[in-house]
């Protein structure tokens, strides 16, 4: 929960530094009794889906459409 609260809303830069938006949510990878990894970033209104009532991501997806860019860790 510590790595989730640590990378939430944190800025992406691209290569040149230039900036690509904020972490939204992300992706973990892994079965109970083993250890967990970090497979991607999410970034993007369609992040919300997981962590908003259905109701209040129709909102968002009407105020911002719900698009999602996952982003792997090996480009990270």
């Amino acid at each position: 929960m510590k790595l989730v609260s640590d990378l939430l809303d944190l800025p992406l830069l691209d290569q040149e530094g230039v900036y690509c938006g904020i972490v939204d949510d992300i992706e973990l990878a892994g079965r109970p009794g083993r250890a967990l990894q970090l497979k991607a970033l999410l970034v993007g209104p369609g992040a919300y889906a997981g962590r908003l009532p259905r109701w209040a991501m129709a909102i968002v997806a009407k105020l911002a459409g719900d698009s999602l860019t996952r982003v792997p860790m090996e480009k990270v």
